[in-house]
């Protein structure tokens, strides 16, 4: 099992995070997801599951930030794509990210709230306060579909693949703030 990205590790492009012109940003945030492939899965795999967390995040704000989770992504001919911008398209079941620690202190911003788009649900790309942070992807091979439902949060995804990962992966990709 390996993940392909279209662009060169270690580096997320900037069209993935905040280094971008305002205008393409919705109240600071970028939600526009990165694309990457799984291949090689096992013959037992039905479905992909991953996560992106930050872990550089720990001294800053005293957790690592979960920037997106995504469960039951189907397995065709041994291979899982995800698009670029897949968070958005709601075709897979998406878990809550560390903006509900944020959102439930702050409310959502208005520009969210007017398109009914629940931020808490869906990618939030990096936005690091200083310096350059490791994002990690952790890709799993599941034997099952996951009983989770839209809005899931982490520890019941690592409680719902228990048992079920028939291989995993990871990718380190790099983001800096300018």
């Amino acid at each position: 099992m390996d993940i392909q990205f279209p662009f060169a590790l270690p580096t997320l492009p900037d069209q993935y995070g905040i280094n971008q012109p305002a205008a393409q940003l919705i109240d600071g945030i970028n939600l526009r997801s990165f694309p990457f492939t799984v291949n090689d899965l096992p013959a037992t795999a039905q479905t992909v599951a991953f996560s992106v967390i930050d872990h550089d995040t720990i001294p800053i704000v005293g957790y690592s930030w979960i920037h997106w989770l995504g469960a039951n992504l189907p397995v065709r001919d041994s291979t899982v794509v995800v698009p670029v911008a897949a968070s958005q398209a709601e075709s897979f079941v998406q878990g809550t990210n560390s903006m509900a620690n944020i959102i439930d202190t702050i409310r959502q911003p208005a520009a969210f709230r007017q398109q009914g788009y629940d931020l808490t649900r869906h990618y939030t790309g990096p936005r690091p306060q200083g310096g350059t942070h490791i994002f990690r992807l952790d890709v799993y091979a599941l034997d099952v579909v996951l009983p989770l439902q839209n809005g899931y949060l982490y520890n019941e995804f690592l409680r719902a693949i228990e048992g079920h990962v028939c291989q995993q992966a990871h990718a380190n990709l790099e983001y800096t703030r300018r």
